[in-house]
């Protein structure tokens, strides 16, 4: 059950990140599973061999890793986007070139940071982790009186509920107005930066949002269980395939529901010792969400004046 909540609130939280990067820009952020290694791994090295406050640590950390997420998206996403949508001619200023080239950029640079990273690190190791014996005790957790034992931590307890607390606020914040701008600029980005010119402050803002996610889902990995080195692939591929099953429906009150059956296969079969299955499953499951039924994702790109925000 705690697995299953807890998973489920990372899945939710990062897939309402990613879908704030493909309203704005229409890139699939595979990068971020570098971003949560990296800044994992980070916190790891500051507090275990440089015995540095854990709390700095990770600010330090969050902010290296936001200000990554910018630098990536003024530098490589932004340009890619432009000049592949200007090439096709496309009405929208969003062409299947530019998003298949940002995938394919975003993907690259993920195994670049996981190089870098092990390399950092040491190839000999697979996992790091700050967790200590005395953190991993049963807490006592009292709901409408009834007291539960739960398998899990102080931060572990905390992550669970911040996930949660923090995506309730990311939902909310996509029915304001700040999520009608994101769904306008989904629409037409060349329309919506003429007539707001503030198409690449909300591109920004967006690919802050989700390295900043990433960056807290890694440090607290490496507090509460392992950090896989390899890694932070399955936790980022999960979500993408949350995000995706659910904008497809044009529901993100579907991302819950579907994070949490998400999770709860990933709890059942780490549970009875087939962890190994997990990753490969969550690539079938992407690959056929992408294959079987697209078109939300890439043909809406082509009905662009029926759109209401446009």
């Amino acid at each position: 059950m705690t697995v299953t909540l807890s998973t489920g609130g990372l899945y939710t939280l990062l897939a309402l990140c990613f879908a704030f990067v493909w309203w704005s820009s229409r890139t699939f952020f595979i990068t971020a599973a570098g971003i949560l290694v990296l800044a994992g791994s980070m916190v790891f090295h500051l507090v275990f061999n440089l015995s540095w406050n854990p709390v700095g640590a990770s600010v330090l950390a969050i902010g290296i890793c936001s200000t990554l997420g910018v630098l990536l998206e003024v530098m490589v996403f932004g340009p890619i986007s432009r000049k592949a949508s200007l090439a096709s001619g496309a009405r929208s200023g969003v062409s299947e070139d530019a998003i298949l080239g940002g995938a394919i950029i975003s993907f690259a640079l993920y195994f670049v940071l996981i190089n870098i990273v092990q390399w950092w690190i040491g190839s000999e190791t697979d996992s790091v982790t700050l967790r200590t014996q005395g953190m991993s005790q049963y807490s006592q957790v009292s709901i409408f009186g009834l007291h539960l034992p739960l398998r899990t931590n102080t931060i572990g307890l905390w992550q669970l509920m911040a996930s949660w607390g923090l995506s309730l606020g990311l939902a909310l914040l996509l029915q304001s107005r700040i999520g009608l701008s994101l769904r306008a600029l989904k629409s037409n980005p060349q329309l919506f930066n003429q007539i707001t010119g503030r198409g690449t402050w909300f591109r920004i803002m967006a690919m802050m949002f989700c390295c900043i996610t990433a960056s807290l889902a890694g440090i607290v990995t490496v507090f509460t269980s392992r950090l896989d080195m390899s890694g932070g692939l399955t936790i980022v591929l999960g979500a993408m395939v949350v995000m995706i099953l659910a904008t497809q429906r044009r529901s993100l009150g579907l991302l819950p529901i579907i994070a949490i059956i998400f999770a709860g296969m990933g709890a059942f079969l780490q549970g009875h010792g087939y962890s190994f299955w997990v990753e490969p499953i969550v690539l079938l499951i992407l690959l056929l969400a992408l294959v079987v039924n697209p078109k939300h994702l890439i043909s809406e790109i082509k009905r662009v004046e029926e759109s209401p925000e446009a």
